[in-house]
């Protein structure tokens, strides 16, 4: 090929691109609500009973539902209730109906042999842990007078047997988050997706949202709010958010949950997302703090989104391949081009092995790999036509 046939041929590869660009930019925003889930974690002898009071008179008082994860038991010189002062605490919420009441674990305990990781039910054997969800069911379904049919595993770690166990003891949903793994059941999913302090920094960017009545699921602690000024700054977001016309609050019973098949979709979706740096998927419409209703997925929709990743994949590769097969072409007389393509592909396998060496691959991986492909693939061109 000679050299204007491949210029005309990188032209014609670079208004392609910038076409599919240009096409996903116009798309990019057909959002009409975004809906708002709360949960808060760790409600237990540990946790602050001021902060934890403060916050929910605030959703009492905004109307905002809140889901509350409880944890039942405490480990002093033996297994006791949680404390009269939380039990009472409860108690003055229980017939708020916007409210939900949920099983936080046992009693919280890191049963985890490995430092990297925290988990209190992960690996128990199943006649242990259908014990642990019903005694703790029974307990809080006495103090709130209500039917507990949520379950939030602590550091959000659960297996198959939890699931199962669940089944058994009377549960319909699991919140945890969206690594956690999913098996037919009768269980449904409701994983979070971001943090009460990301939240506020969603809503002061001005985001286009592609996917039509997205779920986000917002997760809290009382341990985050060191300060009075903490909590008024959480009191105004929340004023502002139910001002906000495209945003809706769900409870429990409002609330969409995701099946199995609902569940491995958006774990799909949230690694793919993974693979690309976070700006590229927000230009386009795609962002991780958000789960997808099943019915908002068309055929378009999962072609749209794949040529989103695609496009990345492909521009980054096609530019590092532009770049320096026109930068090395200049410099030939000083290079050994075999040297320098021993040398890229020597790169090339290290940073493989240490990016795949780590089963959560990032966006940062998969550029530096495409890069270097890039380079590789300009450097072999560059070989070819020289002979």
């Amino acid at each position: 090929m000679s050299n204007s046939s491949l210029k005309k041929f990188f032209i014609i590869i670079l208004f392609f691109l910038i076409f599919i660009q240009a096409f996903l930019v116009k798309t990019s925003n057909r959002n009409e609500k975004i809906h708002i889930v709360f949960r808060m974690d760790d409600f237990s002898d540990n946790s602050n009973v001021k902060v934890e009071e403060k916050i929910l008179e605030i959703f009492s008082t905004l109307s905002i539902p809140l889901i509350v994860g409880i944890v039942p038991f405490t480990i002093n010189e033996k297994i006791e209730p949680i404390n009269q002062e939380k039990i009472g605490l409860i108690s003055k919420y229980k017939n708020v109906d916007f409210f939900t009441f949920a099983l936080h674990g046992y009693t919280h305990k890191n049963n985890s042999l490995d430092r990297r990781f925290k988990y209190e039910f992960n690996y128990l054997p199943f006649d242990t842990q259908i014990k642990k969800l019903s005694e703790g069911k029974i307990f809080l379904e006495s103090i709130t007078e209500r039917k507990i049919i949520v379950f939030i595993p602590p550091w959000n770690g659960y297996d198959s047997n939890t699931v199962s166990g669940m089944e058994k003891t009377g549960f319909k949903t699991i919140s945890a988050g969206l690594r956690g793994l999913s098996i037919n059941s009768t269980i449904d999913y409701l994983p979070l997706t971001t943090t009460i302090k990301e939240l506020k920094e969603i809503f002061q960017e001005d985001h286009n949202i592609r996917i039509k009545d997205v779920i986000v699921v917002v997760n809290l602690h009382a341990y985050e709010f060191e300060t009075i000024e903490d909590l008024n700054n959480v009191e105004k977001l929340l004023k502002d958010l139910k001002n906000n016309r495209k945003v809706q609050f769900l409870d429990y019973r409002s609330a969409t949950f995701l099946n199995s098949q609902s569940f491995n979709l958006n774990k799909q979706f949230q690694y793919l997302l993974s693979l690309i740096p976070k700006f590229w998927g927000s230009s386009f419409g795609y962002h991780s703090f958000y789960l997808i209703p099943e019915k908002s997925v068309s055929f378009y929709e999962k072609c749209r989104f794949v040529l989103t990743i695609f496009n990345y994949i492909f521009s980054v590769f096609f530019i590092s391949f532009l770049f320096f097969y026109y930068f090395l072409k200049k410099f030939l007389v000083f290079i050994n081009l075999k040297a320098l393509i021993f040398f890229v592909i020597s790169i090339f396998i290290v940073f493989s092995i240490l990016i795949f060496s780590n089963s959560r691959i990032n966006s940062r991986g998969v550029t530096i790999l495409l890069s270097l492909s890039g380079i590789l693939s300009s450097l072999v061109l560059i070989m070819k036509t020289k002979k």
